[in-house]
């Protein structure tokens, strides 16, 4: 992984931590606009929402999973 991949997976735990502390199900991406962000978003295990062209989401629990 690369040093921004790993500074990325960190925050991601980071809001792992804020979601499950204060009770949030699902995190998620608003305004995907360039393919950097879309594959992070994939990279993630996030899932485009249906009928939101930009934005993707992904359960806590799977990101938790994903993160491991």
């Amino acid at each position: 992984m690369t040093k921004l991949e790993l500074a990325m997976a960190s925050l991601l735990e980071a809001l792992t931590m804020l979601s499950e502390k204060y009770h949030y199900d699902s995190i998620g991406i608003e305004a995907a606009l360039t393919e950097e962000i879309v594959s992070f978003a994939r990279k993630f295990g996030f899932s485009k929402i249906p009928n939101k062209n930009d934005d993707w989401l992904i359960p806590v629990a799977n990101l938790k999973q994903n993160l491991k």
